[in-house]
């Protein structure tokens, strides 16, 4: 009877340790999966950063942009407008002399020379983070050269001639804000006294009648704050809306212009904003 009973309780202390055994590695498949979809996040994040961090930096540019002075420097702006040599819708002459930018204590553009003569198309192609933003960033006000100078129209770029430059711009980018009130605000926003005909252009060229169609109060209809009612497209389409209805406009800003909009709805808007503004710098 003892020995059996001492081999009961062998046999009773083996399964426990075997049970322990499993427990444990039952345990460990639990934390390797863990692990490794700890890991797989991991290396999710670390593919998305170069994104996100651009696609932040790129919203945090404006706010370091210069200001334009008080609520005179318009009125500055156009007085000093007369005083240039042309005051006509040709484009203007854009020079980069040496220019470099840093930002966020990097650096982004480097000893860069560029000359645009007025009325030239040019395309700017690049990676994502090569600069091409910040480069446009540049004739905007966002950024001030770390060396070298800008110079429009054979002027430094500096806080009068900005206010001046920054009339003249039409400027499209998904960033630009689109309010929380009616499509005719949002398209005349920063234009006054639109004449219906030109709004009812711009429509045309921005291809906005299909939406304005579906739109239940038309050109009162509300778009949402950031254009949250509409779509990322139709929201595009306003921006360029926007842009279209500018007078005066010599430099054109196309910066990522048609997101979201399919190859050819892409290709008929850009051959749309080279005929409407075929004699301005366009970029």
């Amino acid at each position: 009877m003892i020995a059996t009973d001492g081999k009961a309780a062998r046999a009773a202390a083996v399964a426990n340790a075997v049970g322990r055994i499993r427990d444990i590695e039952a345990a460990q498949g639990v934390t390797r999966s863990a692990l490794e979809a700890i890991r797989e996040e991991l290396m999710l994040l670390a593919r998305q950063y170069p994104s996100h961090r651009n696609s932040t930096l790129r919203l945090l540019e404006p706010l370091g942009a210069r200001e334009e002075g008080d609520t005179g420097a318009y009125e500055e702006a156009r007085r000093y407008a007369s005083s240039l040599p042309s005051a006509s819708s040709q484009g203007v002459a854009i020079a980069l002399e040496g220019v470099s930018v840093r930002a966020a204590g990097h650096t982004i553009l480097t000893d860069l020379d560029l000359t645009l003569a007025p009325g030239s198309h040019v395309a700017i192609v690049g990676p994502s983070g090569a600069g091409k933003s910040s480069l446009v960033g540049l004739l905007l006000g966002w950024h001030r050269p770390a060396t070298g100078r800008v110079l429009v129209e054979g002027r430094p770029l500096d806080d009068q001639h900005l206010a001046w430059v920054r009339q003249i711009t039409a400027w499209v980018d998904p960033a630009i804000q689109l309010w929380n009130r009616a499509l005719l605000d949002n398209l005349c926003y920063g234009t006054l006294d639109m004449p219906a005909s030109q709004v009812a252009q711009a429509l045309v060229q921005a291809d906005l009648r299909g939406m304005l169609e579906h739109l239940p109060d038309g050109l009162q209809a509300s778009l949402g704050e950031g254009g949250g009612l509409v779509s990322g497209g139709e929201g595009q389409r306003v921006r360029f809306g926007r842009a279209l209805v500018r007078r005066g406009v010599r430099l054109v800003i196309l910066d990522e212009p048609f997101r979201g909009l399919d190859r050819a709805q892409r290709r008929l808007l850009l051959q749309r904003a080279r005929q409407v503004w075929r004699t301005a710098t366009v970029l």
